[in-house]
């Protein structure tokens, strides 16, 4: 299927192979570079499977994120290196619903598809290797530790999901992290590293009938078994956590404050379209354009630092707020005074969403100059919403939505606060 998005002058070609790799294809012919990123739907969320209705497995916390690092690992060496003798720069990552393997290139681009294909099908585990990696991770989480930011965020969402799997760093803990084994990391490639579970997203420079031949052909030789996987994260216990507080010796205290919202679990494009309107919405309340956000910074109980973030993820629904300032217990009155009084706001706030809505269209536009963004910027993986879906998305959120919304998510304004202290 082609899909041309005329006001964009884009198109996006989605094909899937007959073993169940969804492809996704953005030729621009007058870029230099190709960018190509394969993703799983297996992030840090997934806390156990079954495969061909067999014995159900826990996944330790940070399996997904190990597994990640461990797939560049081979018996012949570092992927990377293969990567850079062609000219190409790879990476990858892992969140809480996805891993995504990507690289980028100007030159050898059929090799190096060919070379992603390959080695993120084809598992190579060993208990040495598999020790090694324990070693190296353990360093990255405490190297974690000390980052404040992180923790920051880290430790406000333990404090309002208490012992659920969001509580849990993506890097897991470096005792969760000994339990995994060569064998587990198998079981879980066969589960979700199989075709059906893989989206590939490419934009740039290539010819897309020869990329699609080239998948196929690939495709083909790896001959992957499917297997059913049933997969599950437990749902978050019903009662948040209380206001928490951890020293780390800072110099400036920082303070993070969450609203829990009911639980959301319909993720196809809906998902993708209440992103877009919740963030609309939080503009509008808290925006650096609003009458609310200039007073605060001009009483100095708001500084540059205040930022604000909606979430949306399987079992979870949350908003989240960040700030340095000296006054927090303020800045949370303020904030919570909004969220409760967020129709007198609304009532009067049409104009204003229109030139939000031209603002985030001008930067969602702009974003399309990368092909990175285009690439991983989308919810293909979890929703098929090409980058220029999500475009077409913002064009159409209406008013009334933003306010219809809001009712359903601000009937509790209650923030939990958790604060890094000196």
């Amino acid at each position: 299927m082609e899909k041309t998005y005329h006001n964009l002058a884009e198109k996006m070609i989605h094909l899937v192979t007959t073993d169940g790799l969804r492809v996704f294809l953005n030729p621009r012919p007058s870029y230099h570079r190709a960018f190509a990123s394969l993703t799983t739907r297996f992030g840090a969320l997934t806390q156990s499977f079954q495969v061909d209705g067999g014995k159900e497995q826990r996944i330790p916390a940070g399996t997904a994120h190990f597994l990640e690092h461990k797939m560049f690992d081979k018996a012949d060496g570092d992927v990377l290196n293969r990567f850079s003798a062609l000219g190409a720069d790879a990476n990858a990552f892992t969140n809480n619903q996805q891993t995504s393997y990507t690289f980028s290139t100007s030159q050898r681009f059929p090799e190096a598809l060919t070379l992603l294909l390959e080695f993120v099908q084809q598992p190579y585990f060993t208990e040495a290797k598999v020790k090694r990696e324990v070693g190296i991770i353990a360093e990255e989480i405490r190297m974690y530790a000390d980052n404040p930011e992180w923790q920051l965020y880290q430790g406000l969402l333990a404090t309002i999901y208490p012992n659920s799997a969001l509580a849990t760093d993506i890097a897991g803990s470096v005792a969760s992290i000994q339990t995994i084994s060569p064998a587990l990391l198998y079981d879980l490639h066969q589960a979700f590293y199989q075709p059906d579970h893989l989206t590939l997203t490419v934009s740039g420079n290539f010819n897309p009938a020869e990329a699609w031949s080239l998948i196929q052909t690939v495709q083909a030789k790896l001959k992957r078994q499917k297997v059913r996987v049933q997969a599950s994260s437990n749902a978050p216990q019903a009662n948040q956590g209380l206001d928490a507080s951890r020293s780390m010796g800072l110099n400036q205290v920082k303070t993070a404050w969450g609203l829990r919202l009911p639980a959301f679990v319909e993720m196809k494009t809906v998902r993708s379209q209440r992103i877009i309107a919740v963030d609309l919405l939080l503009d509008l309340l808290f925006g650096e354009q609003t009458d609310w956000y200039q007073s605060l910074y001009e009483a100095g109980i708001l500084d540059l630092d205040f930022d604000y973030e909606y979430s949306l993820q399987p079992n979870y629904q949350f908003i989240t707020f960040f700030s340095e300032s000296k006054f927090s217990e303020k800045l949370r009155q303020a904030i919570q005074e909004r969220l409760l009084h967020y129709a007198e706001v609304l009532q009067k706030g049409r104009k204003e969403f229109e030139s939000l809505k031209v603002a985030s269209l001008g930067e969602s536009i702009q974003s399309l100059n990368s092909l990175e963004e285009v690439a991983t910027g989308g919810d293909e993986s979890l929703c098929g919403a090409t980058l220029f879906d999500k475009i077409e998305m913002i064009r159409n959120v209406q008013y009334d939505q933003i306010v219809e919304l809001a009712q359903h998510l601000f009937k509790d304004t209650h923030l939990i606060q958790y604060q890094l202290t000196n």
